[in-house]
């Protein structure tokens, strides 16, 4: 009976340890390749808000915060270029973001050349879209990076699956000569050893076909129990670097184009209406050219638990920009959502944010709420319908609420008095870099 056992046991060994070999390979492709995409991301967002805070109130201070990010930008892509990417593929989507972001640090140094106001005002905003479409596109690139690598964290995956099957094969065939030994010794191996794996394939199949959300349960603190915990520690930090901002614990823009085209879907086969806040922090810049951003991030982190006490399990809060936050809220008609709205706005405006030298910073915020169908039957309208609210939200003085269809009265937070909601449909502007904080 010793044979066997001894048999199992060495071949289960074996491939535990290639099994354990592939998860640590996996979870080091993520700490080497994809954390440092994301960064460089981050600061590609960043490094476009001096030259257009420059065009808009014309301090000569951005230009120095812009030289400093842009270094930051270079140390990064240095960094990349250091050995992280060897596969052609991925070193040519590298170029070509090294190629971009010597485009628009050119562009965006040009924009300082002009003095304050531009003398040509079309031309300059011209100059700023496409120093902002350069930056998107090299943003774009790493997207792509960062999808090579969760295909390479798939191939990890796939690999650990194949040996799993074949330890698995393996145990089977050991276990059918145990059998012909000590059928009782060989079901208590069966079940000692066969069921943790088949819950191990249910984990690694679950993490290849991107349900992070599934956990192996393994009672057992043997070698096996351990490997599960690893697996479940990986699934679970993917999952965070997938879909959570990790200053404010919401939801990550992708996670929230995912989630927003899963509510229009089933909005529009029930028939029932949903609303989308816009939430953006007013003045912010202010806030940490004045206290820094250190502060900065405490009034962020702030909004987004405002944000989170007063929803629904049901509500998904995002942040989807350097201050800007979207919240969906799903069976919610226009006028609940402006109740919504007024309510975070005005919890908002009671926080009270201390800094590390005993200041304190009391933030107000601007809503733009928008309803699915009337004002957008679209990912897109129904974004840009918000978003035209927020801006008039920001005209209006800011601190208050507006709703986006014209047929609607929206509420004006900063009095309290309804507002007639065809204010101010002479502007569009495409993102928050356009209100001005």
């Amino acid at each position: 009976m010793l044979v066997p056992m001894l048999l199992m046991a060495t071949a289960g060994a074996f491939f535990f340890v290639k099994i354990v070999d592939g998860v640590g390979e996996a979870e080091e492709e993520v700490r080497r390749e994809l954390m440092p995409v994301i960064e460089l991301q981050i600061l590609l967002l960043k490094v476009v808000m001096p030259p257009n805070d420059y065009l808009i109130h014309g301090n000569p201070e951005e230009h120095g915060n812009f030289v400093r990010l842009a270094e930051k930008v270079d140390k990064a892509l240095e960094a990349l270029d250091e050995g992280h990417f060897s596969e052609e593929q991925e070193r040519a989507a590298l170029l070509r973001v090294r190629n971009q972001w010597i485009r628009a640090r050119g562009l965006g140094q040009e924009l300082f050349h002009d003095s304050y106001p531009p003398e040509d005002p079309q031309a300059a905003g011209h100059q700023m879209e496409r120093f902002d479409k350069v930056v998107d596109d090299a943003i774009n690139e790493l997207d792509y990076l960062h999808q090579y690598v969760i295909d390479e964290l798939g191939e990890h995956v796939r690999r650990v699956e194949n040996t799993k099957t074949d330890a698995s094969v393996t145990t089977v065939v050991t276990f059918a000569i145990a059998i012909l030994i000590a059928v009782i010794g060989g079901l208590l191996l069966a079940r000692t050893i066969l069921n943790p794996i088949r819950m191990l394939d249910e984990g690694v199949s679950a993490l290849r076909e991107g349900r992070l959300n599934h956990r192996v349960a393994l009672p057992s603190d043997d070698e096996l129990g351990k490997l599960g915990k690893t697996l479940n520690a990986m699934a679970t930090r993917i999952e965070q670097l997938a879909t959570r901002d990790e200053l404010t614990g919401l939801y990550v823009r992708r996670e929230f184009n995912r989630l927003f085209h899963e509510e229009i879907s089933r909005a529009a086969r029930s028939g029932r209406p949903f609303s989308l806040l816009l939430v953006d922090a007013d003045h912010f810049k202010d806030i940490t050219d004045r206290y820094g951003h250190r502060a900065g991030d405490r009034v962020l982190r702030t909004l987004a638990l405002v944000l989170n006490r007063d929803m629904r399990a049901v509500d998904r809060v995002a942040r989807v920009g350097g201050e800007e936050f979207a919240v969906i809220m799903p069976d919610t008609k226009w006028d609940a959502a402006m109740e919504t709205a007024e309510r975070i706005r005005s919890m908002a405006a009671d926080k009270k944010v201390h800094t590390s030298d005993g200041h304190t910073i009391t933030t107000t915020i601007s809503v733009g709420v928008a309803t699915f169908p009337q004002d957008g039957d679209s990912m897109e309208a129904l974004i840009e319908a918000a978003d035209q609210a927020l801006y008039r939200a920001k005209a209006a003085g800011r601190n208050c609420v507006r709703q986006a269809a014209a047929a609607h009265v929206t509420l004006d937070a900063s009095v309290g008095a309804p507002v007639s909601g065809k204010l101010a449909h002479t502007a569009t502007p495409r993102s928050t870099r356009d209100r001005g904080g």
